[in-house]
């Protein structure tokens, strides 16, 4: 009978130390959960991401006219910009 008490001790040791591994787990999850942002969020900053992409290649372009100008090369009248993504 001790024999099997001592197993079942065991047995219970052993599930509370998985029950405290999944507690910790599970608050390890709720911080990293906690930082991502909200659909309604993310779309809007995702938005801005590709704005502001955008907008740095209009300016990276105007640059470029503006220095072929100041060197005298010809400066293209058009602007072709294919994109591979």
């Amino acid at each position: 009978m001790i024999e099997i008490f001592d197993k079942e001790i065991k047995r219970l040791e052993e599930l509370v130390g998985m029950a405290e591994d999944f507690v910790e787990w599970n608050k390890e999850y709720q911080n990293a959960t906690a930082s991502i942002p909200f659909k309604d969020v993310s779309d809007r900053l995702l938005r801005y991401a590709t704005h502001y992409s955008r907008e740095i290649e209009r300016v990276l372009g105007q640059l470029e006219r503006l220095q072929r100008a100041r060197l005298g090369k010809p400066v293209p009248r058009f602007v072709v910009d294919v994109n591979t993504q």
